[in-house]
């Protein structure tokens, strides 16, 4: 049974919509990644340099693989959106 239909209420349907609106929360999350992979891999190194006492290298290579994870998680993320292509073209 379907729920009784309010008048003047706005429909929910999203066919009307721009075909760049149900991608916003992909692209809204690429400059968050590319802020945080960084960080993140910094405060992991740092943390096992101060326990190895090795400071500033595994700091370093902490840095280096959050900036490289953050640029393989910025290319996946531009080939979804660019969406399947055609293999036979």
């Amino acid at each position: 049974m379907r729920p009784p239909t309010i008048r003047n209420q706005p429909s929910r349907d999203r066919s009307h919509a721009p075909l760049w609106v149900p991608r916003m929360g992909d692209f809204l999350s690429i400059p968050l990644t590319l802020a945080l992979a960084p960080i993140v891999g910094f405060l992991v190194g740092w943390f096992f340099d101060r326990r190895v006492g090795t400071f500033p290298w595994l700091t370093i290579v902490g840095l280096s693989l959050g900036f490289i994870g953050a640029a393989r998680e910025l290319r996946a993320a531009l080939r979804r959106a660019e969406g399947p292509k055609d293999k036979h073209a």
